[in-house]
């Protein structure tokens, strides 16, 4: 099953910042499946996802995370959540949404990937968000 986990820290900044490299080590050990996760840029908080066999399991995980045990947290969620949609991008190294009028377009740059030889064919993709899927916009 699928996690997310959102934090807000509690206005303790020092404490946040002696903690912090506690916080990423016991995630980074732990090695959840699919983990994804990181700060905010202004550091108030931060968003985790991350695999786990019952919400019960995620919410033990969370729960001995260093910020929970130091009480640094101003408040916290833990949810399941379904995965929506996932994009091909071989190579996928930027990405940018944007808009025109009412239309939503995800551009995805991509480079030669792999320890040779490299993959030449890694093109970049613009993607258009259309009707719950999306869907790459042909040139």
């Amino acid at each position: 099953m699928r996690i997310l986990y959102f934090y807000l820290m509690s206005d303790a900044p020092d404490q946040v910042r002696t903690v912090a490299p506690r916080h990423a080590a016991y995630w980074r050990d732990l090695g959840p499946g699919h983990y994804l996760g990181g700060p905010f840029a202004d550091r108030s908080g931060g968003l985790i996802t991350f695999e786990a066999g019952s919400l019960s399991e995620a919410e033990q995980l969370v729960a001995d995370g260093p910020f929970i045990q130091e009480d640094l947290l101003e408040q916290r969620w833990v949810k399941e959540y379904e995965h929506c949609s996932t994009l091909a991008a071989l190579g996928g190294e930027d990405a940018e949404f944007f808009t025109i009028a009412d239309r939503r377009f995800l551009a995805v740059a991509s480079i030669p990937t792999g320890a040779g030889p490299c993959d030449y064919e890694a093109g970049s993709r613009i993607y258009e968000w259309h009707a719950g899927n999306s869907c790459p916009v042909r040139p």
